[in-house]
């Protein structure tokens, strides 16, 4: 889905980029209000749709490519090929509107496995995602904060930028527009609603990008209505004041190589979308022919939104060939060649802390630690009350294999759950790990014991079959017992009561006794108590 928004003339005396607004933002309106109406007109929504400059754009580039397929030359690779994607999560100064690395990463899964079904030899690699806090960003980002998009765009990429909605200036905040793309900038913008596993509207404007006009061209802002347009259509597509030329495709094909797309194994489509229809189409729309026209309702690039989607052979060809051109082109639209995948992510191997059921303190950072994961170059980390995490899930990423947690917000006494999914930039499909439990607790209230100003156990993990040893700094005498219980809470190890002098202590502890997991050393004396977590690996 395509904006027509800016025009771009280069002012080599000055050295600056000019831009000149189109007379858009009256046809969205018109267009949106239009929309508003086709309640079951979920999947792709309204967009930028293409016209004037940005038409001409769009379809020169895709000129280009059939010439390119039609060489005798082409042929599609038989290897699958890379885009890198940097999507942009754009936030409001206070850093509110920010979107969870998890729906980008299942985003990004489900567009593979979308394309990898249609067999179209294209991936798509995820090289970063761009947090951009600026409020004019956010709210505005076809006017105040156009600038900050323009600036942040990296050559070589396909950008997808996320900001408050979708919408260009005059359009109010929320609108049905849920994302488009922009040919001159060569960029994507996307509503965040569709940021998730579900929506298909990426991969409507991933086939914008190479080069894919819709298969209604010409009717992009005024669908056939038989009282405007008759029961046969005329030569010319509508066009609403713009590329009046636009032939209607006929049904026999016979016109395919000039009208419509100009791709010849799509439908001709007249955008006739009606809530009734749904994915059977039978609005008897007649070509100039007077043929009957029965457009593909599957087409990933039409409006019907059926499933399963799919791409005709043509379109598939036209991308392939786009995408050809970009890798060996110099200029704005070029890609960067991305190396296939020599290694695959593993599968997840086990948690450190915090160990099933084990009392955290709220108090204090939550250090949140598994084993490594072959080949993982970041993990998805998500928390919540119930383990189905639809709740209230709080989703973070991590380049480790830890996460330091820093919300002292935790109901006390309640269980939260956690899980983690390893990823890399080529594989975004793992599963998650299994779910893991903790409760939240206040342990530093009884945390403490007066006159002890340091307190470590160490080493920490601590293999097993070995020792530990506590240190322990104190500015006077005192008695205590040490203890070592589980994570449940239960006495496994009881030592006899031990003299603690002004200065510095240490003590060593045999743990060989102990097998793998998470335990708390007590220090219990009639000044107070203290406690401290280590592991046996």
């Amino acid at each position: 889905m395509i904006l027509d928004d800016y025009l771009f003339v280069f002012d080599s005396d000055f050295g600056a980029l000019l831009k000149k607004r189109h007379q858009m933002l009256s046809k969205l309106f018109t267009l949106s209000l239009v929309l508003f109406s086709l309640s079951s007109f979920a999947q792709h929504g309204v967009c930028g749709l293409p016209g004037g400059h940005e038409d001409e754009i769009l379809i020169e580039r895709l000129k280009a490519n059939k010439r390119i397929v039609e060489s005798g030359a082409f042929q599609r690779s038989g290897n699958t090929r890379y885009v890198g994607v940097i999507f942009h999560d754009i936030r409001k100064n206070d850093n509110s509107g920010a979107i969870a690395a998890s729906r980008i990463y299942d985003l990004m899964c489900s567009m593979n496995e979308f394309y990898a079904t249609q067999d179209v030899g294209i991936q798509f690699y995820l090289e970063d995602i761009n947090v951009i806090v600026n409020s004019n960003a956010y709210s505005d980002h076809t006017g105040a904060g156009f600038g900050v998009l323009n600036g942040a765009r990296v050559a070589g990429f396909a950008n997808v930028y996320i900001p408050e909605n979708a919408n260009p200036d005059g359009l109010s905040p929320g609108g049905n527009v849920l994302g488009y793309y922009s040919p001159s900038d060569d960029w994507m913008v996307m509503r965040p609603g569709e940021i998730n596993g579900f929506s298909t509207t990426l991969n409507h404007e991933m086939g914008h990008y190479l080069s894919l006009p819709h298969p209604f061209r010409g009717w992009d802002f005024e669908y056939y209505d038989e009282d405007v347009h008759g029961t046969q259509v005329g030569t010319f597509a509508p066009s609403v004041g713009f590329n009046q030329n636009i032939r209607n495709e006929m049904e026999d094909g016979s016109n395919c190589s000039f009208a419509g797309d100009l791709i010849c194994d799509t439908k001709p489509d007249y955008a006739p979308y009606n809530d009734a229809w749904g994915c059977n189409y039978s609005g008897g729309v007649m070509d100039p022919n007077g043929d009957e026209i029965n457009p593909d309702e599957t087409n990933v690039m039409s409006y019907f939104g059926c499933s399963p989607e799919t791409f005709t052979d043509g379109q598939i060809d036209v991308m392939n060939a786009d995408l050809t051109a970009r890798l060996g082109f110099s200029g704005q639209r070029r890609l960067n060649t991305i190396n296939p995948p020599s290694t695959s992510v593993g599968d997840f191997v086990d948690i450190i802390t915090p160990q099933e059921n084990e009392i955290v303190d709220n108090n204090a950072n939550i250090l949140f630690d598994w084993e490594d994961v072959d080949n993982a170059t970041s993990y998805l980390f998500e928390i919540d009350r119930i383990p189905s995490f639809v709740l209230a899930p709080q989703r973070y990423s991590s380049t480790e294999s830890e996460f330091n947690y820093e919300d002292d917000n935790l109901i006390l006494g309640l269980k939260y759950y956690w899980r983690v999914k390893p990823a890399d930039g080529y594989d975004l499909c793992k599963d998650w790990s299994p779910t893991f439990s903790f409760i939240a607790s206040s342990i530093s209230s009884v945390n403490t014991i007066s006159g002890v100003s340091e307190f470590s156990v160490f080493p920490n993990p601590a293999q097993e079959s070995s020792s530990v040893n506590l240190s322990l700094s104190a500015n006077e005498n005192f008695k205590a017992s040490l203890e070592i219980v589980s994570i449940s809470g239960i006495q496994v190890e009881a030592v006899e009561i031990i003299d603690f002098r002004n200065g510095n202590n240490t003590y060593e502890l045999n743990t060989a006794n102990l097998s793998a997991g998470v335990y708390f050393l007590k220090v219990v004396s009639e000044k107070g108590t203290i406690q401290e977590k280590f592991v046996i690996q």
